[in-house]
């Protein structure tokens, strides 16, 4: 789902007492990506590519991310249900 910024602060409420997460994508000296994700909804909420990647358009981008599983992010943490 993501944030919407425009209403950004009922959108971030609902995420009140989750575990959240701050990542990073790429090579850990250089970023490409940071992202803040709710392990508790398993969602990202906010997200910024580096300001000197190259922009895609939005088709290009969901193309890009089709086969990508979240689950399979070597920074990606298992939330302990129990």
């Amino acid at each position: 789902m993501g944030i919407d910024l425009r209403n950004g602060y009922r959108d971030l409420k609902q995420h009140i007492g989750h575990e959240l997460h701050m990542s990073g994508y790429g090579d850990e000296d250089d970023w490409e990506n940071v992202a803040i994700e709710c392990l508790t909804c398993m969602e990202i909420l906010l997200d910024f590519d580096r300001p000197d990647e190259v922009e895609l358009t939005g088709r290009e981008w969901e193309e890009s991310q089709a086969d990508q599983d979240f689950t399979q992010r070597p920074d990606f943490i298992v939330p302990d249900w129990d």
